[in-house]
């Protein structure tokens, strides 16, 4: 299995998790902004398994040391990072009718949430794949998402004012 490691620029290893395997999907996996690396991993992987991802995680870590900052358990889903900040939803469960996760903006320094606004639509700020056409964008502390048909924009709290609809023809 792929575990999370860390190369300085000559390719000689700084750090090594082998707490922390690639998880075997497709989705967000790994992420570094400022001095944080922001992963999605898995504590073991077994692919012939019903569940292949054993504890399944979402870490920030120091960039320098792989040292452990902050985590969440559970498979979550990330979005528009960078700026010390990124749009994360989950946990995912899996299950079947089950509630979806809201998304929510944490502060990468601590895994904590910034303000308190929320979006419970679930693809808010998901990523789409292949040709699929949702996509998110960030420009500083403001998040676009596109979806082919809707341009959504989130900017932060004390700046915000009630919703405008805009029609683009």
């Amino acid at each position: 299995q792929q575990v999370l490691r860390a190369f300085d620029w000559q390719g000689v290893e700084v750090w090594r998790r082998d707490d922390m395997a690639s998880p075997p999907f497709e989705g967000f996996h790994v992420a570094i902004d400022r001095d944080v690396v922001v992963a999605s991993s898995c504590a073991a992987v077994d692919i012939n398994s019903p569940t292949p991802c054993d504890g399944w995680m979402l870490s920030g870590l120091d960039l320098r040391t792989g040292e452990t900052v902050w985590k969440r358990a559970g498979n979550w889903a990330v979005s528009g990072l960078g700026s010390g900040a990124a749009m994360v939803a989950g946990p995912y469960t899996g299950i079947a009718g089950a509630a979806q996760p809201v998304w929510t903006m944490i502060d990468l320094a601590t895994g904590e949430q910034l303000g308190t606004r929320t979006w419970t639509d679930p693809w808010s700020f998901g990523e789409g794949c292949c040709d699929e056409p949702a996509r998110v964008y960030r420009s500083g502390a403001v998040v676009f998402t596109v979806d082919g048909t809707h341009l959504e924009m989130w900017y932060p709290e004390p700046q915000t004012t009630p919703l405008q609809t805009v029609t683009f023809g």
